[in-house]
């Protein structure tokens, strides 16, 4: 068994007193004592040790009549144990005190509270234990009256022997259990504590199940057990509507993951493991970090968070990686979940389109229009082969006759150009489609950190395939002083970017031989850090908007040149050497 400790506080103004308390204090055996000088005008207070048992001295010395009433206002409320210390001047006044403890200061010994402190022990428990049982029992008899009060919650009162001693109205109107059974075997042993189905066939002849919720209640000086029954179809129906959702997102063709509102990722479908090679147990508990590319900008990431976080749903398209490292492009929707409240517990991420596997579609379809054009081509080649030897042969026969006349020459020059047009086509049938980047090997990450370090430079990249267009911006930005290069496709534009640096490249949304977003998600892909403009003289694809935003501006032809020049000189700054 544990020793007993006492905090003993000794109120006292006189520092002579605080010696002789503390060596009392230490003499006393059995026990463990702490004594301390508390000042007659400080409120009383519980000790911060809870296990100590407190004991208040006062000396009735140091005490007037309004400190006494004070701290035994402070002590009762407290419900304190306390020691009055008297002397022979103020002995009367005990009789109208009458403190449950007191001793004269010349008493005042080691020994004297080696016999005082066990009876304030006793006492002290049992005041503890008798304030417990009260405020349990105001508790039981606070539960009981609103149980029994209550309309919506039915309950049943059984005795310590499982008889029914009350059946509230409530029972009778939610489950048709009758008055009649009061006074009755409750046929379930239960105990307080304890939540159970039952089933209340015996009650009412009904095959129904509820939920049974016991606890203790004091009722007329006996201890019974309150049944609280709670109605279960509902939430039954609710946890198998659950299951049913679950078992629909799990098996969903989309890629799926569901995060906390930190952002902690709580689940993923099937299909988002096939996607990103990711199962559970490399993903449950991180964030979605874990997928990113670094395709974009810090900003990106901190709209799409922005977003979501204020209650609204982000659409747009994502470059994610894959846990081999593999990037990929798709469209992507985020969407908040809210409980009942209104407060966001849970974020849904869901794939609603493969830009990859677009790609692949469109590359597909261009494979079969284009084999349709070759075999149009070689048809149409083959038909004018023959009726063109002709014509040539006869135009070599007339040239011995004719050959200084202007209208032979028109007619020579005529036929070279339908021969030239006779060549490109069967040269049409012979082509194979390729994917150029595929066979393209370009170091763009290296450009771009030369790119950086040399961003002084100041050099610029114009992708248009309209050569006059093409060729006035170059002219242009150089007489503006800055440094040129100017393509007038996607892959021309490759070989420039794998061979120079370039702080800022200006391209043409719709180019025949790659689009200027395929160009601008390539270089991205590959690390460039550079600023990149669009340009465009059509309205941008819906599908397309995405890619579009992604970049630093965009220009709509036809642009005032001041506008392209202020651009310029916001994205790269003003030129190091201006030009006539």
């Amino acid at each position: 068994m544990s020793e007993i400790q006492f905090d003993l506080a000794y109120l006292t103004s006189r520092e002579s007193a605080f010696i002789k308390f503390i060596d009392i204090c230490s003499q006393i055996e059995h026990f463990s004592v702490s004594g301390r000088i508390v000042s007659p005008k400080s409120k009383v207070s519980r000790p911060a040790d809870t296990k100590s048992i407190p004991v208040y001295l006062l000396d009735l010395a140091d005490l007037d009549d309004a400190g006494i009433g004070e701290r035994f206002r402070e002590i009762k409320l407290l419900e304190l144990p306390y020691i009055l210390l008297y002397d022979d001047g103020n002995a009367s006044r005990m009789t109208e005190l009458r403190p449950p403890y007191w001793l004269h200061k010349k008493s005042l010994n080691a020994f004297e509270l080696t016999l005082l402190l066990p009876k304030i022990e006793t006492d002290y428990r049992l005041r503890i234990q008798a304030g417990y049982l009260k405020r349990k029992f105001h508790e039981s008899e606070k539960r009981f009256i609103g149980v029994f009060r209550s309309k919506t919650e039915a309950t049943i009162v059984l005795n310590r022997d499982g008889l029914i001693r009350y059946i509230n109205p409530a029972c009778q109107e939610l489950f048709g259990i009758p008055q009649k059974f009061v006074g009755q075997r409750f046929p379930l042993d239960v105990q307080a504590g304890e939540i159970l189905e039952f089933d209340l066939r015996a009650l009412t002849g009904k095959n129904r199940t509820v939920e049974i919720v016991t606890n203790e209640l004091i009722w007329e000086d006996e201890l019974c057990i309150t049944l609280t029954l709670r109605d279960t179809r509902e939430l039954r129906r609710l946890e198998d509507e659950l299951l049913t959702f679950r078992h629909v997102i799990h098996l969903s063709p989309l890629p799926i993951l569901i995060t906390d509102q930190y952002g902690t990722i709580i689940y993923i479908n099937e299909q988002f493991s096939k996607c990103t090679g990711h199962r559970e147990e490399d993903v449950l508990g991180k964030t979605p970090r874990i997928l990113k590319s670094n395709a974009h900008k810090p900003q990106f990431y901190k709209e799409m968070w922005d977003t979501i976080t204020s209650g609204e749903t982000w659409r747009g398209q994502i470059c994610n990686k894959m846990k081999d490292g593999r990037l990929y492009w798709e469209k992507q929707v985020i969407s908040p979940v809210r409980d009942k409240k209104g407060d966001i517990k849970f974020f849904v991420s869901i794939r609603i389109e493969d830009i990859q596997k677009r790609k692949e579609e469109k590359a597909r379809q261009k494979a079969e229009t284009l084999k349709s054009v070759q075999e149009l081509a070689g048809g149409i080649a083959h038909e004018f082969s023959q009726p063109l030897q002709v014509l040539t042969i006869s135009m070599s026969i007339l040239e011995r006759d004719v050959a200084d006349s202007e209208y032979f020459v028109k007619a020579q020059r005529s036929i070279q150009r339908i021969v030239e047009l006779v060549d490109n086509l069967k040269s049409i049938t012979a082509l194979r489609q390729q994917d150029y980047l595929s066979t393209k090997i370009i170091n763009i990450r290296a450009s771009s950190e030369e790119a950086l370090e040399k961003s002084r430079q100041q050099r610029i990249l114009i992708i248009d395939d309209e050569p006059e267009l093409l060729d006035s911006l170059i002219e242009v930005l150089q007489l503006s002083g800055y440094e040129c290069d100017g393509a007038s496709s996607g892959p021309q534009a490759l070989d420039f970017i794998g061979n120079q640096s370039y702080s800022l490249i200006i391209s043409d949304v719709d180019m025949p031989e790659m689009p200027g977003t395929e160009l601008f998600k390539k270089i991205k892909e590959s690390g460039y850090k550079g600023h990149f403009v669009f340009m465009t003289g059509y309205e941008v694809e819906e599908e397309l908007e995405d890619t579009v935003r992604m970049a630093d501006a965009f220009l709509s032809k036809p642009f005032p040149l001041p506008d392209l020049k202020n651009l310029v000189i916001k994205l790269v700054g003003e030129p190091l050497s201006e030009k006539d």
